[in-house]
């Protein structure tokens, strides 16, 4: 019988491993101290006892002084041993007992290790120690390798746990380095040691083997996370440059080395946030900050990425109420905020052309001034150059250029030139405070007359609106009141114009770095973080990660009622309730005689109350919250079961009642949103996702603009998972049409959401029609026969292939068919019988206006625009352009290093070097193109954005062409595959949905303005070559189209339908795109 068993797993305690190895071989004592060096490797090598161990310590510790002048910290060989030994036996057999009981030999076995040979020491045995974990068909050591892995990650953190390691380091390359040659091999060493991803990719590698073998989770460790140990590099570089010496070149030339090299880890906001507090006051004995000393042995490209990245944390820093408040007394209220960070960006760029040079490309090249965000970070950066006549003189120059240049007008997303029309405003009112005669001169030259003209004469609404309103206010600065430029048009009398008009009168000053104090708190405000605390004060390993990170585990709900008075103990009274069914006993015979009688009522049922001990029954539960910061408190409460629950199933309600009703929900909306975003099931509760979408399309619905502009910002820029992504588009989509008036179509679709619609499918879902995904609903369990071919109600939600549908998908199917049923119906109609044969039945007239239903006034169409759609796409673009900003884009264009769509109308194609971007996953992409279509579906054809929103839309789609079909190779041979020739898709994973979408996105733009006959003629007349471009596209798709499967016939269904469309307007117009088209 034995031999049909097999160890898994042996496990052996640390005073086992001792014990067995004390039979083995016996510890060697000292009778006498240590000598040399050389004596000491010995010692160490011979399984040295606890006293010799901490003789050996003594003797190697580099505070207490040798008479050989040995030094262990020194490049030499015999140091590179003694290292080698402590970290691949020592520490494995000692580091327990030094942790827990021998504090003092602890200390100085860490003082020994702190340089850069040990530090590779410890690299260079955590890898070993993973790859023998990892080998098969090999014994492992006999210590047992995640004990070991986990008292090496110990060691490290406590190393790394002083912020004046890299400053002992650097202090020791100066002692024992012979020449400047040796000294930077030895820096260069540590580098690439400590400011690349090595040690953090090695420690989360070797935690991840450490928690395989625990049967219990722990805390994860603060070195094995990026962003945390970034914060570490930030503290430690920021602590050598408080205390290096101004006039150290050699000094700062390397430490400007760690810090550029710490910027590939891709955490650069975490390292700036613990980097610059105490860099950026001046020095006593000289004018240069440390902070500019430190980034001016930069490499330019490295300095404009810090300034870009300070720009960025700037923008989400300054107070709401001080990004948009033009006035003067928002002004007086947001002076504070936007003088301090002017002072910030002074302080960085003074005196130094280069970074000048920078902020004025941020505000007018591809970084589009912050497009997007609010203008607080222009305000900020245009105060910060006020002080510099010839920079402010040079921006305007160029900024009006590109303002009026034909091309940035006709492919620039709309957030850019609103972005860039704030800065012209901006700097002309600097100019004419400071040199007025500069501003008339330019209001006269041809710069000026031409932008104006050119966006006059463009097709864009939103064009002519910027074009008027910068001309206007310039006009209003330089002409008299009787020349001034006037055009009487409703649109300049609108709270947008006037925002515009009053920006040439902002006039910030900067001020001084004490003003950040309340607005960037984490740069100007010296504090130790956590997990530096925690790592030099903790005995054990695991207990080293912040306590801000640490995540309780899931506990049960409590059913202790709170003890608010000791009281005796008895015998708990039982109550048994009997039911008649259940009895085995016989029926009364009398049991008609008391069908009078009426029965007393049953006890409320509680499904707690079913505990076996009834005191430990709750009768104490939360109550619903009645205020919006009782419900983020709530919400916030992840550790109690039923308070969580009642605040998420109220939360839509007490949203909705508040929408009216003061200002409480304006001012917690952003808050509560990003709360409910990254909220997770952590009870598995019931409704869960059902009520957390309500919550959020409830936020929608009661801050349209503002909130529709915070989930887009959201979408792009937040720090979120690609299903909470998905989970935003569904909100904007959901939000969308119910503030255009279809909240009782959509009602069905938010229910049963409980199927984790956080978690997309490994791959795209191919959304199934209404009627089929009826079918995969499970019946009702007590009808059900037995046995049933279902599972449970829950593991059917589950599993079952409508668990995949989302209201995106559901909306898409349904829209799909409303479009395409009519075309099937007329070509089915045009192959029947001639029309003087058919048969037509009319009703009267009052039928037909009983049928019709009540007009409803579409909300959506007056912010759809500047609150859902336009910031959806230039944010895509502005996403894409800062992903491959190191690279050269083919589908940028503009003049001046403008941000265009494509180099010619709708013929942009995204760059390979786009290929890893999140944004063109196959997972998220034809949520997006799907949200969009619905967005533009629900603002309806009267829409007065629609020209804009149709221009935009098409450009996009168009770029996208590359990346769904490949042209080339489809054509060029027949595949096997059933559905398609060859696999259509390129950079998107290979899924046919992108491919899906994209045909819905283009069958929804072209039906909307099929709809009315002067959009079908707009379409014509402005949009000819994208029409005529995808007609082309949608054609060729059709032909290499596999069909005889599902997905193959699906996609020549909507190929066709493309088709159709555009057929439709050039046949209608043919006469009128020949007069346009003769040179295409």
């Amino acid at each position: 019988m034995e031999d049909l068993l097999m160890p898994v797993q042996t496990t052996l305690k640390i005073s086992e491993i001792e014990a067995d190895e004390a039979k083995e071989s016996p510890r060697t004592e000292v009778s006498q101290s240590v000598s040399s060096a050389q004596e000491a490797l010995e010692l160490l090598r011979s399984q040295p006892s606890q006293s010799a161990l901490t003789q050996v310590l003594t003797f190697l510790d580099p505070k207490s002084s040798h008479g050989d002048g040995f030094n262990i910290k020194a490049p030499t060989a015999l140091s590179s041993q003694l290292i080698n030994v402590l970290v691949a036996s020592i520490i494995p057999d000692f580091w327990p007992l030094l942790e827990q009981d021998l504090h003092r030999q602890r200390d100085a076995l860490l003082r020994c290790l702190r340089s850069i040979s040990a530090l590779g020491a410890i690299c260079a045995q955590l890898r070993l120690l993973i790859t023998a974990s990892k080998t098969e068909g090999q014994k492992a050591d006999r210590r047992d390798v995640p004990q070991r892995l986990s008292n090496l990650l110990a060691v490290l953190m406590h190393l790394l746990g002083d912020e004046s390691l890299t400053l002992d380091i650097w202090t020791n390359v100066n002692t024992v380095g012979k020449g400047s040659a040796q000294k930077s091999v030895l820096w260069r060493e540590h580098v690439s040691v400590v400011a690349t991803s090595r040690l953090v990719s090695t420690a989360a590698e070797a935690e991840d083997i450490i928690r395989k073998s625990e049967q219990e989770p722990t805390p994860a460790r603060w070195i094995c996370s990026g962003s945390k140990y970034a914060q570490w590099l930030g503290w430690n570089i920021r602590n050598m440059a408080e205390n290096l010496a101004l006039d150290d070149v050699e000094g700062w030339r390397s430490l400007s080395g760690l810090l550029g090299k710490s910027l590939s880890l891709g955490f650069t906001e975490d390292l700036l946030l613990q980097l610059c507090p105490g860099l950026l006051s001046k020095d006593e004995k000289s004018s240069s900050p440390r902070f500019q000393t430190l980034i001016s042995h930069l490499p330019q490209h490295q300095q404009r990425n810090i300034l870009y990245t300070l720009c960025r944390i700037i923008s989400r820093s300054i107070p709401h109420s001080a990004q948009n408040s033009i006035s003067t007394s928002g002004q007086e209220g947001s002076k504070k905020s936007i003088s301090g960070c002017a002072a910030l960006i002074t302080e960085i760029i003074a005196g130094n052309s280069h970074l000048c040079e920078d902020v004025i490309g941020y505000l007018i090249g591809l970084a589009g001034g912050g497009a997007g965000e609010p203008v607080g970070i222009r305000r900020v950066l245009i105060s910060a150059l006020s002080s510099d006549e010839d920079a402010m003189q040079t921006l305007l120059d160029k900024s009006m250029q590109q303002f009026g240049d034909k091309l940035y007008i006709k492919h620039t997303p709309t957030l850019y030139q609103d972005a860039l029309a704030q800065v012209v405003l901006l700097v002309a009112g600097y100019i004419h405070r400071s040199n007025p005669m500069h501003l008339f001169t330019m209001a006269r030259s041809s710069i000026h007359i031409n932008s104006i003209s050119n966006r006059l004469a463009a097709s864009s609404l939103r064009a002519r609106f910027l074009g008027m309103v910068v001309g206007v206010s310039i006009s209003e600065l330089v002409d008299k009141p009787d020349k001034q430029m006037k055009f009487g048009t409703e649109e300049l009398e609108t709270d947008e114009a006037k925002w515009y008009k009053n920006l040439v009168h902002v006039d910030d000053k900067i001020g001084t770095l004490d003003d950040l104090k309340s607005t960037l708190h984490p740069l100007v405000t010296s504090s130790a973080p956590n997990f530096i605390t925690s790592a030099t004060t903790t005995a054990r390993p695991e207990d080293s990660k912040p306590a801000s990170d640490e995540k309780p585990k899931p506990p049960k709900p409590s059913r202790k009622a709170p003890a608010s008075k000791p009281e005796p103990k008895k015998s708990p009274g039982i109550i048994e309730v009997l039911d008649s069914s259940s009895s085995s006993e016989p029926e009364d015979e009398d049991d008609d005689e008391d069908d009078d009688l009426i029965p007393y009522a049953k006890p409320d049922s509680d499904a707690e109350d079913s505990d076996d001990d009834p005191t430990l029954v709750t009768r104490k539960k939360p109550s619903a919250p009645v205020y919006i910061r009782d419900l983020i408190s709530g919400l916030r409460d992840v550790d109690n079961y039923d308070r969580q629950r009642i605040s998420l199933s109220s939360a839509s309600a007490l949203i909705r009642r508040k929408a009216g009703f003061g200002t409480e929900l304006s001012e917690h909306c952003e808050e509560l949103a990003s709360l409910l975003i990254g909220l997770s099931d952590k009870f598995s509760i019931d409704h869960f996702q059902e009520w957390r979408l309500q919550a959020m399309i409830a936020l929608l619905v009661s801050q349209p603009l503002q909130m529709g502009q915070w989930f887009s910002r959201t979408f792009f820029q937040g720090d979120y998972s690609i299903g909470q992504r998905i989970s935003i588009l569904t909100t904007l989509g959901m939000g969308a049409r119910e503030i255009a008036g279809y909240k009782s179509e959509d009602a069905q679709l938010t229910q049963s959401l409980d199927v984790n619609l956080n978690a997309p499918p490994p791959h795209p879902p191919h959304s199934q029609s209404h009627s089929q995904s009826h079918h995969t609903s499970p019946p009702n369990p007590s009808d059900a026969p037995f046995p049933s071919k279902y599972l449970p109600h829950k593991l059917h939600s589950l599993y079952s292939s409508s668990s995949t549908s989302s209201p995106v998908n559901a909306l898409t199917d349904r829209l799909q068919q409303s479009m395409i049923q009519p075309m099937a119906a007329t070509a089915a109609d045009s192959l029947s019988r001639p029309n003087a044969l058919k048969v037509r039945t009319f009703s009267s007239r009052m039928q037909v206006e009983k049928r019709r239903g009540k007009p409803v006034a579409n909300e959506l169409a007056k912010i759809v625009a500047a609150g859902f759609f336009l910031p959806l796409t230039g944010l895509w673009w502005a996403q894409l352009n800062a992903y491959s900003s190191s690279t050269s884009l083919s589908f940028l264009s503009g003049v001046g290093g403008g941000v265009g769509r494509g180099g010619g109308r709708g013929s942009s194609n995204i760059s390979n070097s786009n290929s890893n971007n999140i944004y063109l996953s196959p997972l998220l992409l034809p949520y997006f193109l799907k949200t969009l279509a619905l967005i533009l579906h629900a603002s309806g054809p009267s829409n007065p954005a629609l020209p804009q929103m149709t221009s935009e839309f098409w450009d996009l789609l168009l770029s996208l062409r590359s990346k769904s079909l490949l042209i080339s190779s489809a054509s060029a041979s027949p595949s096997p595959s059933p559905s398609l020739s060859e696999d259509p898709l390129d950079s998107s994973a290979g899924s046919i949905a992108v491919l899906e979408s994209l045909l819905f996105a283009f069958l929804t733009l072209l039906d909307i303005n099929a709809e009315s006959e002067s959009n079908a003629r707009r379409l014509a007349e402005e949009q000819s070559r994208e029409l005529l471009e995808t007609q082309e596209w949608a054609e060729h798709v059709f032909e290499v189209t596999r069909g005889g499967d599902e997905e193959g016939d699906k996609v020549r269904m909507l190929a066709a339908s493309v088709l159709l469309r555009t057929r439709e307007v050039v046949e209608r117009y043919q006469r009128l795109l020949m007069g346009e088209m003769v040179d295409f």
